[in-house]
């Protein structure tokens, strides 16, 4: 079954600049993403170095892959091979009760511990992954196409910003909600 190519692209560069926005804040921080990697311990310390580095190249790869016709299908099965990789170092760490361990996947200065909504999240982009692997119809795109991927592309990005400051300030508004709860 093929699907709309319109459709297919807006995920396709929507889930590229995911993941390039992914791979940037690693690399502003490296040491700080090192140091993510070694907290899940799920590899050997002396690893973890090399894993920090070979998980940005692969969020680059897939990023720059999906913008290209030929490798946009495998890089996005790359995509939902990592989002799954992620999602399990996660829900191991959770199922250890290490809930206060940072995820690695936030910016620079920030600290987001591993929880739940970062498994949905990991689940949501994962489907969208899958979905952007589907055959694109052949049909012609024209200028309104090319405007509406771009802009459903933007609201792909500006969505997933916005869901991961709300993934960021649950903790904050959870505590917030208590001691609002708690003087009345």
């Amino acid at each position: 079954m093929s699907t709309d190519p319109a459709l297919v692209w807006t995920l396709r560069l929507g889930l590229a600049g995911v993941w390039l926005l992914a791979a940037r804040h690693k690399l502003v921080d490296a040491s700080a993403f090192r140091a993510a990697v070694s907290g899940y311990r799920i590899v050997p310390e002396l690893l973890t170095g090399g894993v920090a580095w070979a998980l940005i190249v692969a969020e680059l790869a897939v990023a720059l892959g999906l913008l290209v016709p030929a490798t946009s299908a495998p890089a996005a099965a790359a995509g939902a091979a990592l989002l799954v990789l992620y999602t399990g170092a996660m829900a191991i760490n959770l199922a250890r009760g290490r809930r206060d361990l940072a995820c690695g996947c936030s910016w620079p200065g920030s600290s987001r511990p591993v929880g739940e909504g970062l498994l949905v999240r990991n689940g949501l982009l994962g489907a969208l992954s899958l979905f952007a692997m589907s055959t694109p119809a052949v049909r012609s795109l024209g200028w309104l196409d090319a405007f509406s991927i771009a802009a459903g592309a933007a609201t792909l990005l500006l969505l997933h910003a916005g869901a991961e400051a709300a993934l960021a300030n649950a903790p904050r508004s959870r505590a917030l909600g208590r001691r609002t709860w708690a003087t009345r």
